[in-house]
């Protein structure tokens, strides 16, 4: 009996011997793979996961010449004192409503321009308008803001226009009324294109002879469209949605910071400038940083619920896990 359970163990070894040579068999076998993803590793540890340990900086009281590990604690204090801030709650709203605006409007646009590019016939034409369509996309903010900026001015093209039937002329960028509009529309035409990239790739997934059936049984193109393009993409489209669902408390900082002004800061500064403005500009680092806290903490929240709504909806076959 004895000697049963040592072979038992022995051969139990064995498996897990074998299997970590095996593990390492493959990693030397595409070592060159390795080695291309070895310096995006090496970037999202210097970038993303050592700078985390300055998230004790919200429960701490922060001295400069202590230091984040010598500053004494200050526990709850700072998050007491950004709820009970006015303007806290007021950026929170602008935040959301901000980023509800872009899910309803900005989002589903990418879905559309990439249905729309992949039924172009012409594969010329086809490539030269996705080109068209994503190159804003490397435009950095800075230099976008600028040319919005002289677009949307008193005496620039969009007010000649308005004068021309009529009407007076509107300073978008200081109007309340219209400044989110101009946030939405702007961040549709700088993002969409890039962003229908995937989508287009998981269109071209999509076996053609469902198309070519389609057309035999008469459909049309709509009909295409709404029975196979769409449910062949919706693990896409899920997938993203519940990314997106993530950012609801993380609006474009760079586009609004570029953007924005005092005129217009009841309904454009969102979480992201605030919590610029807080660190940077008037060097209150543990408020800040327990606003930011706050920030991620809640978006970290909202992918697992919404992973796991779409996972109970979808009857456990599209998640994120």
């Amino acid at each position: 009996m004895k000697k049963g359970k040592y072979c038992v163990r022995i051969t139990k070894k064995n498996k897990a011997g074998t299997a970590g040579q095996g593990l390492l068999k493959r990693i030397y076998k595409n070592r060159a793979y390795y080695l291309l993803l070895l310096p995006f590793m090496i970037f999202l540890f210097v970038f993303r996961y050592k700078p985390m340990y300055g998230i004790v900086l919200a429960f701490k009281d922060f001295k400069i010449r202590e230091g984040i590990m010598g500053s004494p604690w200050a526990g709850l204090k700072y998050f007491n004192q950004l709820f009970e801030a006015a303007s806290f709650w007021e950026v929170l709203s602008n935040t959301l409503i901000i980023s509800l605006m872009n899910l309803a409007f900005s989002w589903p646009v990418p879905i559309v321009l990439a249905i729309f590019i992949s039924e172009i016939g012409n594969r010329r034409v086809r490539k030269v308008f996705q080109t068209a369509s994503y190159l804003p996309h490397f435009i950095s903010w800075v230099i976008a803001a600028s040319l919005i900026t002289d677009v949307l001015a008193l005496n620039g093209p969009i007010n000649a226009l308005l004068g021309m039937v009529g009407r007076g002329p509107v300073y978008f960028l200081a109007d309340s009324n219209v400044f989110r509009g101009v946030l939405i529309l702007t961040n549709i035409w700088k993002g969409a294109g890039w962003s229908a990239i995937i989508y287009i790739a998981a269109i071209t997934a999509i076996d053609p002879n469902l198309y070519e059936a389609a057309r035999v049984d008469g459909a049309k193109k709509l009909q295409e469209i709404w029975h196979i393009t769409l449910p062949g993409i919706r693990s896409t489209i899920l997938t993203l949605f519940i990314l997106e669902i993530g950012k609801l408390l993380s609006s474009n900082f760079d586009q609004i910071f570029n953007l924005y002004s005092p005129a217009v800061y009841d309904v454009a500064d969102v979480l992201d400038t605030y919590t610029y403005r807080q660190g940077l500009e008037s060097f209150n680092f543990s408020y800040a940083t327990a606003a930011g806290f706050f920030q991620n903490g809640i978006g970290f929240v909202l992918v697992i619920i919404s992973n796991i709504v779409v996972k109970h909806l979808s009857s456990g076959e599209e998640s994120l896990w």
